[in-house]
């Protein structure tokens, strides 16, 4: 099957995939929805592709 990587919106977090990743769980798919760095005030937007990268090893 796939492996879906869900990427939350400014303001949220990883966890309003939760619906959603587990219809795909349901189906067979993989499902990654990392928690992005949006609460670190120090970072921008060009600190966030390591954040997705990393991603693949945390899982929800």
């Amino acid at each position: 099957m796939a492996v879906f990587i869900l990427v939350h919106g400014a303001g949220d977090t990883g966890w309003s995939w939760h619906r959603v990743a587990a219809a795909l769980r349901d189906r067979g798919h993989e499902v990654i929805a990392p928690d992005l760095p949006g609460d670190d005030e120090s970072l921008t937007l060009i600190d966030y592709p390591g954040t997705r990268s990393r991603a693949p090893g945390r899982r929800r």
